[in-house]
């Protein structure tokens, strides 16, 4: 199965994940962001639409709860990045993993057009005229780019944990013995370089 959230549907999930489950006022108070009950209850619905989250009547709220595990949501994310930011390529992924460089910024908006806008208002992203339409295209490097999404994931599907995205990398990937004897290869340069972090 193919899981996709947007950055709020993340956000929620990860609510959801952490505590089991829980009613729209408790998933919004546990929400980073200050968010409206209509916009939580919004999220929550989309999510039951897509079959990610269930409820149960609780007195005359709902009580919601994941119906995927964090780890699968983990890995469909995993390998959908691997291909469009990392060509395919458990190496570079792991690069940019054990990498001190990146970008930190966290889109919170859910249509193309608006994501677009914001990146950008951010910098990353310019457009050129053609007609009644604007044409965009990138102004920074897909391995910046990659950074910052991997750091991103790497925080709200395993944990902010590097060792438990390798993990998932390497067992649900089938990872050929040239490709390990790389990755290997590649950390040992980095540890070699004197840094762990």
């Amino acid at each position: 199965m193919d899981i996709s959230f947007t950055e709020r549907e993340l956000d929620v999930m990860g609510v959801l994940w952490d505590r089991g489950g829980g009613t729209v006022a408790e998933v919004r108070q546990r929400l980073a962001d200050d968010l409206a009950y209509t916009t939580v209850l919004t999220v929550l619905r989309t999510l039951e639409e897509k079959g990610y989250v269930g409820h149960t009547e609780e007195g005359k709220a709902y009580r919601y709860h994941p119906l995927v595990e964090r780890q699968a949501a983990g890995t469909s994310v995993l390998k959908r990045m691997l291909h469009k930011l990392f060509k395919d390529s458990p190496e570079l992924l792991l690069t940019h993993l054990v990498s001190d460089r990146g970008l930190s910024d966290d889109l919170a908006y859910t249509t193309v057009l608006t994501v677009l806008r914001t990146l950008e208002e951010k910098g990353y992203v310019g457009h050129v005229e053609a007609g009644k339409a604007h044409r965009f295209h990138p102004l920074v490097e897909r391995a910046a780019a990659g950074e910052s999404v991997l750091k991103r994931i790497t925080r709200k599907l395993f944990k902010n944990s590097p060792e438990l995205l390798l993990t998932h990398l390497v067992s649900d990937r089938g990872l050929t013995d040239e490709e390990l004897r790389r990755m290997r290869t590649l950390l040992e340069e980095r540890l070699g370089e004197g840094g762990e972090g």
